[in-house]
């Protein structure tokens, strides 16, 4: 009978579907916990159903459609909260609004980061960052490189799965523009731009020759006489500077990385005459 009695509760409560109403479920839930006996049991069970009683046809009705129109409002409130940022990455990106878009990558789920990739978001960053990273060496500011330091935070949030990641491999100019933050003064944010190069090196089938070409692009642009003068010439500014041995250890990871990444052993043979011919064993030495 006890069990008769708990089925009815549950058809009742079931035919309702709703989490919230005027009714009040965990008195119910109450009531049959300190039931003890069968006669108890029906009489709580017979003022189940005077307290509960069957809601007429159209408020069940109304609140189907208001279910409904939640889920609706719930799918909108994603597309407007990516919208708003794509949309403000148009305009102007200031300090603080990507502080906040790098803490929605890091924190929403997969589905929101894909909703921000469709509207362009991966071009929109990538854009934004390259018009200050072609800026020359010497007009980069301090809130230059904090500002640029935010969006690399942003990349390796983007990175950290592998859509984003499969997306920023996609085309070889978001690699390029990272290369070109390597002419910043701030170690932290260049330890920072080395970590996505590693991540991307290795990455197949076109991470490692996307750095090769982006390095040759950034020699071309600053007029160095390698594409790997850069990483060299960093690890010596870097030497007897103690806020810079966490870049070092980076920097010659990124090193390994793009002398060993290769199958073919004569590929590997010549990217490594190439750092050896800018002096890498005598820098690694001090």
């Amino acid at each position: 009978m006890v069990i008769n009695v708990i089925t009815l509760v549950q058809n009742t409560i079931q035919s309702i579907e709703i989490q919230e109403s005027k009714f009040s479920f965990s008195k119910l839930c109450v009531d049959l916990a300190n039931t003890s006996t069968t006669t108890s049991t029906n009489q709580k069970a017979k003022k189940l159903q005077q307290d509960l009683p069957m809601p007429p046809e159209n408020e069940l009705n109304n609140m189907f459609e208001n279910l409904l129109s939640l889920e609706v409002e719930s799918g909108k409130s994603l597309e407007n909260t990516t919208k708003t940022y794509t949309d403000q990455l148009k305009t102007n990106c200031n300090l603080q609004f990507m502080i906040e878009l790098r803490t929605a990558l890091s924190s929403n789920p997969l589905s929101w980061m894909i909703e921000f990739l469709g509207l362009g978001g991966l071009s929109l960053l990538i854009d934004s960052l390259s018009r200050l990273a072609h800026k020359p060496p010497t007009q980069k500011t301090k809130s230059d490189e904090g500002l640029t330091n935010e969006f690399l935070r942003s990349f390796k949030a983007m990175m950290n799965n592998s859509v984003g990641l499969e997306a920023f491999l996609s085309d070889k100019k978001y690699t390029i523009v990272i290369v070109l933050c390597l002419d910043l003064q701030d170690w932290s944010v260049l330890q920072r731009v080395i970590e996505l190069l590693i991540v991307v090196s290795v990455f197949p089938p076109n991470g490692h020759k996307y750095c090769l070409e982006s390095l040759s692009y950034f020699r071309e642009k600053r007029n160095l006489k390698s594409r790997f003068a850069v990483l060299t010439n960093l690890l010596k500014r870097s030497i007897g500077d103690q806020g810079s041995k966490e870049f070092q250890e980076s920097c010659v990871m990124l090193i390994n990385s793009l002398i060993d990444t290769p199958q073919e052993p004569y590929v590997c043979l010549e990217l490594r005459k190439e750092f050896a011919l800018l002096g890498i064993r005598r820098i690694l030495k001090k």
